[in-house]
């Protein structure tokens, strides 16, 4: 739920200050004019009180060389990238300029330990 940080019930609220909410803008907009699918979120809103809302967004396998995938947002901003091999995920994963994190999904905890073993994120 969007609203006041203070609150106990928000869940979410808006950017800290307007060159965060435009550089945001500015990925999110270079994003859908690559046609990247976005499973969750919508256009950032100003409020009318000021606030710079941008809702939690999900991009879905956006092509390697979006920004998204390239440079850190610093937003509310993820990415969902599926894979065909460990190899093709530690190459991706390995394969940016910012690494800040990276996460991996999966039932097998051996194969997450190993794969994430590998990932050079956070460094």
């Amino acid at each position: 739920m969007e609203g006041d940080p203070l609150d106990p019930i928000t869940t979410y609220g808006p950017q800290t200050d307007k060159a965060q909410y435009d550089n945001i803008c500015k990925f999110l907009r270079k994003a859908r004019e690559d046609c990247v699918n976005f499973l969750l979120g919508g256009p950032p809103m100003a409020q009318e009180d000021g606030g710079l809302l941008v809702p939690p967004t999900l991009a879905h396998n956006p092509p390697e060389d979006n920004d998204l995938m390239k440079e850190g947002v610093f937003g509310a901003v993820s990415c969902v990238v599926t894979f065909t091999d460990e190899e093709d995920v530690i190459r991706r994963a390995n394969g940016t300029v910012y690494s800040l994190y990276a996460s991996v999904f999966t039932p097998d905890i051996n194969r997450a330990l190993r794969v994430a073993k590998t990932f050079e994120a956070g460094q």
